[in-house]
Order: C-alpha cells, then sequence, then structure tokens
C-alpha cells in the first residue's frame, strides 16, 4: 500500500511538472489576454509552404522590376483567399482600421521578440491581403541585420533600402506586384552592408515615410526581432501601430511580458498579437469549455485549406 501511494505521488508529480512546463508558452486567446492585456487578432496554422517556380516578367519601359515570389507561402492568402491564415490577415486589416480610423496612411509595424517566429511571413501575407483589396500598400524589409522578406520576394536584389536612404534610390522605382497595387522595398544584403551602417537605416526610416506616406495607403514593416536588436525599438516612434507574432507553444510566457514591460512605447502602439504556428490537432489539449478554441472545429466550414 505504501509502495503504491509512493508510486501514485510520484505520477501526480510528474504529471503536474508536464503540465506546468507546458503552461510556460502561449497556446490560447485567454493566455495572451491575462499575461499580456492585448486582444489575439488570429491564430495562424502552420503552413506547409513549398518553392514554387519563379515566372520571369518583362520590365515595362519606365517601370521597376516585377515582385518575384520564391516560397509559396509567402503568398499564401492569394494562393488561398478563404483559408484561416487570410481571415486572420482580413482581422488585423478590421483592428487597425478601428485603432487608427484617422490615418490616411497607416504604418504598421510587424514584429516578434525571438528569430524564427514567422514575422517576415505574416507581414508578406498582411500586405497581400491589403493589395487584394485595393487599398495602396508598400511593403518593407527593414530586418537590416537578417532580411527574410527580400530573398523570397526579390531574390539576387542589387538596391534597396540603404540605397533609398542614401538618396541613391527614387522611392518610385521600389520593385511592384504584376497584377496588385503593391510595391516592395527589399533590405540590405552582404554587399550593402558598410552602406547600411554609414546611414543608420532604422533611424532615417521616419523621414522616409514621411515622404512616400502620400503616396499609400497603407506600409506594412517587417522589423528586426525585439530581443536580439536594439535599435528597431528607435524607429517605433515613427510606426502608428505594431502586431506582436508570437509562435505558439514555443515562446516563453515570461520573456514576451519582461520585453513588453521594458518597453512601455512598444506596449502602448501594439494592436494586438498573431499566435503563429499554431498546431491545430494539439490545439484541442488546451481548450476549456466556453473558450474560442473550444468551439474552433465548428469553425470550418468557413475555411478552405
Amino acid at each position: 500500500m505504501a509502495l503504491c501511494v509512493v508510486l501514485g505521488g510520484m505520477v501526480g508529480a510528474g504529471v503536474g511538472g508536464i503540465r506546468e512546463y507546458r503552461e510556460r508558452f502561449f497556446r490560447t486567446t485567454a493566455q495572451v489576454r491575462d499575461e499580456l492585456g492585448l486582444q489575439t487578432l488570429g491564430m495562424i496554422p502552420l503552413l506547409d509552404g513549398k518553392p514554387i517556380r519563379r515566372n520571369q516578367h518583362d520590365r515595362a519601359a519606365g517601370e521597376p522590376s516585377f515582385i518575384e515570389v520564391g516560397n509559396s507561402a509567402f503568398n499564401w492568402v492569394e494562393q488561398h483567399p478563404r483559408s484561416e491564415f487570410a481571415e486572420a490577415m482580413r482581422t488585423v486589416k478590421v483592428a487597425v482600421d478601428v485603432e487608427l480610423p484617422r490615418k490616411s496612411t497607416k504604418a504598421l509595424g510587424i514584429v516578434s521578440c525571438l528569430p524564427g517566429e514567422g514575422k517576415s511571413l505574416v507581414a508578406a501575407n498582411l500586405a497581400m491581403v491589403l493589395a487584394m483589396q485595393r487599398c495602396k500598400t508598400l511593403l518593407i524589409d527593414a530586418d537590416i541585420h537578417n532580411p527574410g522578406l527580400s530573398p523570397m520576394l526579390a531574390n539576387g536584389w542589387e538596391r534597396g533600402l540603404a540605397n533609398l536612404l542614401a538618396g541613391e534610390l527614387n522611392p518610385r522605382d521600389v520593385l511592384a506586384h504584376q497584377s496588385l497595387p503593391l510595391r516592395f522595398l527589399p533590405g540590405v544584403n552582404q554587399s550593402q552592408q558598410k552602406l547600411a551602417n554609414t546611414v543608420q537605416p532604422i533611424e532615417k526610416m521616419g523621414d522616409f515615410l514621411l515622404k512616400v506616406g502620400p503616396m499609400f495607403n497603407y506600409v506594412v514593416v517587417d522589423l528586426p526581432p525585439l530581443a536580439p536588436v536594439a535599435d528597431v525599438r528607435s524607429f517605433i516612434k515613427h510606426l502608428d501601430g505594431l502586431v506582436l507574432v508570437i509562435e505558439w507553444g514555443v515562446t516563453a510566457r515570461t520573456f514576451v511580458r519582461e520585453i513588453l514591460d521594458n518597453n512601455p512605447t512598444l506596449a502602448d502602439k501594439c494592436i494586438g498579437v498573431l499566435l503563429n504556428k499554431v498546431d491545430i490537432k494539439r490545439i484541442k489539449r488546451y481548450q476549456k469549455f466556453g473558450s474560442a478554441e473550444f468551439y474552433s472545429e465548428r469553425y470550418h466550414r468557413y475555411y478552405q485549406a
């Protein structure tokens, strides 16, 4: 009997330890609200974005080169307009419009705490959704240390953000989408790192946004991650709002809360959170009766993969 009690206690402690470990991360909208005081704008399923063949387009006289998408995930909402991902991006647009009703040009930063959480993927698809709704949209790869958008949307680019801020590129010469009112400003490649260090792109972006703002309805900026890079915080003051991308079940709640607590300006400008790379099958383990996740299976008829 005593042995059974001991074994039962050990099993109980083990289960409790596993549960405590699981609860360290963000898995539900309630956790985001309770921990950060922010609304969850969407839960994005883990995507299977496979490389696709590039389509070559002739450059029209006097026009910039076309955007070329090198990975299907970076163009997901255009290919899957009724997917959960696309609906999450539309929810972001609604939230931004409600939060910033008087802004004729809305400059929105997409940011994460850590590298690899999927902010670049979100930025690209949000810009696509905006453009699909016929909004004049500019997408900027401002992650000067490790550009994620540029290799996928402008492979082999030679001129970009650093050149423009140094006065070597006309704002109208940024890349154009072949059919949507979307423009793309690539980031800094390896050959431009010296120039980037000279012109300090992050700090000069404020002046650039003032100049190009009247040309666009939305400016979507893919920012560097917050934890490893400090200069992104000085740029936030030039943006109208932020969307924080958090990897579902991976990024610790205490870590995100600490970053927001230490950066009140960032927290004030944060419109909401996107939980990314959600495992739809595993999320059932964290459902509570009456929660949004509890009824998630009823939503599937409204989505198409």
